[in-house]
């Protein structure tokens, strides 16, 4: 039995895959099996059974240069039209290419084959050049091919085929070739052109799921896995959250990584995210979840698409994600430019500066080179955007949930019954939403984790999130619609704090923004003794048992507990003897690595005790050498012997006998507030006391406040200064953060030091010179105070930063563009360059 679609539809706008369109047509049944055409036939299918198989030495796509008459310069555009060929039968068809593969399989049905391929052309943007971008996936591509140069290649597919199959009776009704070619065909790439599918070159192999299937071996500190097992988003998430620094804007890890979940959780296309609005998002009470209004890439239709936090793991947790997003990426802050519209978008840099195909290819390349450094370079190239949304689509079908949710979910049309389904009930797409996020029970209700549970004031609770969070939304104020999203988020990121510090290490960017929240906004609790740091570490667990007490996959069997409630407590029971087991592996793997510190420590003792040794032997010989050549020479410079109780003083030569050690600088309360304040690397702890002794020895009338002071503001500043960006607002808010505003707010490289991220000191200090001239007195006296919530800081910064760009612009007397940006490289060589133009100028 052979069916296939009409050529007729070619011209009607129907949202049909050409995949389904293409097994549909070509694909025959031979007892009850479907036999794909275009697989290779086994050895059995020899070429001689056709003679247009045989090679003999000659390829079938140069028959079209054979023709002595044409003109070299349209010879030369052949292999573009067979290149564009090639990749259709290899890449969407999954065939050889066509001088190898089986023309019989073409020669069945030249229509059908013809059809597929003209609809696939018309229906896809390829970039002009297409094999720039095959080659190099990172490629963003600016232009695409026309109409007409489509119009060219299908007409050279077709001349082809008609000298390859030159008896075929399709070609003898003009009719039918003319209604998947020419003009038509033209004219239905004309009215696709809007709605064209921008996956050339990113048509993926394989899915990208959630997380390895069987984890229990990646906690093995012994056993190291395979890269099979990195292939996942959890994997990819945690290298992005390594990478990410606090209020570093210019790599965007933060939004990189929120665009991945997102677009995983709602089975989404690559460049969908950008279409997400504040003003269509909205916190659902009754079903206690974030519900966004998601918008479909190809038809522009939307539906509501609810989502919920992860039963397990944090690292492609929604909320978790949106949490970074806001406190590290200042994803809600918009700054305070007079006359600009303030973008209530969830990602602006995506929706405002970027179309909707280049969207897709950026998240792919954020994939790719976010992979973990074992996965091999061929494998990563085989992971595109679109493998969220078939490992979506593949978790829902595993994990049963029914036909219509998973189709609600990722906007799929199955029947003409989904026009029926009322697309704003959130109801339809909920069982899918927690498929997704790994619960097991798709009735029950998910509770997100919450700050209410902590029974503190809502003073506390707003005070620490002003702290934490830039926000310039109204929506997300206090009295906001949104404020109980943010505050579930902030919950999210404080329960994981344990989870985020065991895997990537206690001075990564996540924890190291609360620590310092905490601090700054003094948020003690009495249950932890009033100290900012135990009381994180308290309520990390507070919420943590909430959070599983709410929820009913995590409670345990009672006498009317259903099937579903057995299973999941069983299942329940298996993770928590898995979690026991990971947590004494991590013990065990933590004694083990004290114990060969210990040896380590140990064996350098023992050898710096043999250098010590051998230099008092060296020093011993030394000795005995020169009193030997000073008897010989003049023994009256010989040192004199060991005084006793009633002899005379030692000379000051008398030292080189026996030296003392130095008296120790009195440094022990700095030391000690240093050490229970627990942010810092050893190393630099270190540091502190030395430059407290150093101090000290300066300056006899520095006191020990005085030292205790040094070393708890270094606490408060990012020891490595590796957190943080490199734009004109970053040099003003960690200038702020490091205190070099105590005593005057002066814009100069004596308050304000140059941290090591930013390499050029000359544009640094062009820079500096900058914020001198424009700063009013109000931003002056803002950054004087103390104290400043994150959203008081980020806007006085962004003031000073866009007068300084408007003064630079009125310097070069050029009106400023959008294009500039606020990297202080390049508003330092801006400078320089004024500078170098009129040497006498004064900014």
């Amino acid at each position: 039995m052979k069916f296939w679609l009409s050529s007729r539809h070619l011209c009607r706008p129907v949202d049909i895959s050409f995949r389904l369109f293409h097994y549909g047509s070509m694909c025959t049944m031979d007892g009850g099996t479907l036999l794909n055409p275009y697989a290779k036939r086994g050895s059995d299918a020899t070429a001689a059974d056709d003679n247009i198989n045989e090679r003999d030495g000659n390829l079938r796509s140069g028959i079209l240069s054979k023709d002595i008459s044409r003109a070299p310069s349209t010879v030369l555009q052949d292999k573009a039209a067979v290149d564009v060929l090639n990749y259709y039968l290899v890449y969407i068809l999954g065939a050889d290419e066509i001088d190898d593969i089986d023309m019989r399989i073409i020669e069945t049905d030249i229509e059908s084959f013809l059809t597929g391929f003209s609809y696939w052309l018309c229906n896809t943007n390829i970039p002009a050049n297409h094999q720039k971008y095959l080659e190099n996936p990172e490629l963003i591509p600016t232009s695409f091919l026309t109409a007409g140069s489509l119009k060219g290649y299908l007409g050279k597919v077709i001349q082809m085929l008609r000298k390859l199959f030159p008896e075929d009776e399709f070609w003898e009704e003009e009719d039918r070739v003319s209604n998947i070619s020419g003009t038509k065909f033209e004219k239905a790439c004309k009215r696709a052109q809007k709605k064209k599918d921008d996956s050339f070159g990113q048509e993926s192999k394989i899915g990208l799921y959630r997380k390895a299937r069987h984890e229990s071996s990646l906690d093995d500190p012994n056993y190291l896995p395979h890269w099979t097992c990195l292939v996942n988003c959890d994997e990819i998430c945690k290298v992005m959250l390594s990478k990410t620094k606090i209020d570093d804007i210019a790599s965007r890890m933060t939004e990189k990584r929120l665009a991945l979940t997102l677009t995983f959780h709602a089975v989404g296309r690559g460049g969908e995210t950008k279409y997400l609005d504040w003003k269509n998002i909205s916190f659902n009470h009754w079903m206690n979840c974030l519900e966004a209004l998601w918008t479909e890439l190809k038809t522009l239709s939307t539906y509501s698409c609810p989502f919920v936090p992860n039963k397990d793991g944090y690292l492609t947790d929604v909320l978790h994600a949106l949490a970074c997003f806001f406190v590290l990426g200042k994803g809600l802050f918009r700054g305070s430019s007079s006359g600009k519209k303030v973008s209530t978008k969830v990602m602006p840099y995506l929706s405002d500066e970027m179309a909707h195909g280049n969207v897709s290819r950026w998240l792919t390349t954020a994939i790719r080179q976010n992979f973990p450094a074992r996965v091999p370079e061929e494998e990563k190239k085989k992971v595109t955007a679109k493998s969220l949304r078939i490992a979506g689509t593949t978790t829902m079908s595993a994990g049963n949930v029914d036909y219509y949710s998973s189709h609600a979910r990722s906007g799929h049309v199955p029947t003409n019954q989904r026009y029926y389904i009322d697309n704003s009930d959130i109801l339809s797409s909920m069982p899918a939403a927690m498929c997704l996020a790994g619960w097991r029970d798709y009735h029950a209700k998910v509770y997100l984790p919450n700050l209410a549970c902590l029974k503190m004031p809502n003073e506390v609770i707003n005070n620490l999130i002003d702290h934490l969070v830039a926000n310039s939304l109204p929506q997300f104020n206090p009295n906001g619609a949104l404020r109980p999203l943010l505050c579930a988020c902030i919950a999210s990121m404080i329960m994981h704090d344990d989870a985020v510090i065991t895997d990537l290490g206690y001075m990564n960017a996540a924890s190291f923004a609360l620590r310092n929240a905490f601090q700054n906004s003094k948020t003690v609790d009495p249950r932890a003794e009033n100290d900012p740091l135990a009381t994180l570490k308290l309520w990390g667990n507070i919420i943590r048992a909430d959070f599983q007490t709410n929820n009913p996959d995590f409670q345990p069997l009672t006498n009317t507990t259903n099937s579903i409630q057995v299973v999941n407590s069983i299942n329940q029971i298996g993770s928590s003897v898995t979690e026991l087991l990971r947590e004494n592996n991590v013990l065990k793997q933590q004694v083990l690595q004290g114990y060969v510190a210990a040896m380590a420590e140990r064996e350098e003792n023992r050898k710096e005790r043999e250098a010590h040794r051998k230099e008092r032997e060296e020093s011993k010989k030394l000795r005995k050498e020169v009193s030997r050549l000073l008897l010989f020479f003049n023994p009256r410079l010989l040192p004199q012997s060991p005084s006793t109780p009633g002899s005379a003083p030692q000379s000051p030569s008398s030292h080189l006998g026996k030296r003392k050690a130095p008296p120790v600088p009195l440094v022990a309360p700095a030391a000690a507030a240093f050490e229970s304040s627990n942010t810092v690397a050893p190393a630099a702890s270190t540091n502190v006391a030395f430059a407290a002794a150093t101090a000290s020895a300066v300056d006899p009338a520095s006191s020990d406040s005085s030292i205790q002071e040094m070393a708890v503001n270094y606490n408060h500043v990012d020891h490595n200064q590796e957190h943080g960006g490199t734009d004109l607002p970053d040099i003003i808010s960690g200038a702020y953060n490091s205190r070099c505003f105590r005593t005057e707010v002066s814009f100069t490289p004596a308050f304000m030091m140059r941290p090591l991220r930013f390499k050029d000191p000359t544009k640094y200090n062009h820079c500096l010179a900058l914020f001198n001239v424009v700063a009013s007195p109000v931003d002056r006296a803002i950054l004087g105070r103390a104290g400043l919530t994150k959203t008081e800081l980020s806007t006085a910064a962004y003031n000073i930063a866009e007068a300084s760009m408007d003064h630079i612009s009125a310097l070069e007397g050029k009106p400023r563009s959008n294009r500039q940006r606020m990297g202080y490289a390049g508003v330092g060589g801006r400078v320089a360059k004024v500078k170098n133009k009129n040497p006498n100028l004064r900014l």
